[in-house]
């Protein structure tokens, strides 16, 4: 199993690696529809049995990646001299998970609230959280009226920090490695890492697409593992609940998962 998947993450460097378009959404966008419409951490829709039935089935798909053993590079991936760029891309990296690490291990130390405002204030801060919102409610999102798009773009920022409050609530001493990098085009790298949880004998890929605009690297999507891309999942799951109840329910559906992500 593990061969075969190695394989197949070879296959996708070798695709990625010439991939690169001239405009960030076109890169985007046509990356995401390369990827398989999963998500790293989606969480099951409350009422519908369907949606708890495959957000299960994607935890054992990623527990089940992770328990392959992840060989260490060769040698150091991140060796001088660097191409342009990827050191700075692999700073805000290693400072996401540097923050995510910092927070988990205060635990109990901090209450929900302060760990979700921390944890967006790192988000702001080293992702472009607006474009991976638009990104993920789909092409619908320029039919939109702009007041929609504010709403819905605060709403995306605040589930995601909500979630990431939840995720990270205790300490399961995480260590995170470098593991390498791929030059996309001169705006955009992919940024290769694992993650090692020693308490439960796995190990798991996650990786950032990052891309620079005024001057800055910010992460634009991440997978965990390589081919579970965390825009193209929303985008999925969302666009089911669009289908269903529209713009409306959708944001109420959010508000209700934000709620339940402060009671548990």
């Amino acid at each position: 199993m593990c061969s075969a998947m190695n394989l197949r993450k070879s296959e996708n460097s070798r695709q990625q690696g010439h991939s690169a378009e001239p405009k960030l959404k076109v890169v985007v966008e046509g990356f995401l529809r390369r990827r398989p419409d999963m998500e790293y951490s989606a969480r099951s829709h409350r009422r519908t049995a369907g949606y708890r039935h495959s957000a299960k089935w994607f935890v054992f798909l990623a527990l089940g990646l992770g328990a392959c053993a992840i060989p260490l590079p060769e040698k150091d991936p991140f060796s001088e001299p660097l191409p342009p760029g990827i050191a700075q891309a692999r700073n805000v990296v290693l400072a996401v998970q540097q923050s995510v690490t910092d927070v988990a291990a205060l635990g109990s130390d901090l209450g929900y609230e302060e760990r979700r405002a921390v944890l967006m204030d790192v988000g702001r801060k080293y992702f472009d959280l607006p474009l991976m919102g638009e990104l993920s409610f789909g092409p619908g999102y320029g039919e939109l009226s702009a007041e929609q798009q504010q709403l819905w773009i605060d709403t995306f920022i605040l589930f995601r920090s909500s979630a990431s409050a939840k995720v990270n609530s205790r300490d399961r001493r995480q260590v995170y490695r470098l593991m390498g990098y791929e030059t996309i085009s001169d705006r955009m790298v992919l940024i290769r890492t694992s993650v090692k949880y020693p308490l439960y004998a796995l190990e798991i890929s996650v990786d950032y697409r990052l891309m620079r605009s005024g001057g800055q690297w910010k992460i634009v999507d991440r997978y965990s593992p390589s081919s579970v891309s965390e825009i193209a999942m929303r985008r999925s799951e969302y666009r089911t609940v669009l289908e269903k109840e529209g713009f409306d329910g959708l944001i109420l559906d959010m508000d209700r998962r934000i709620k339940g992500y402060m009671s548990n």
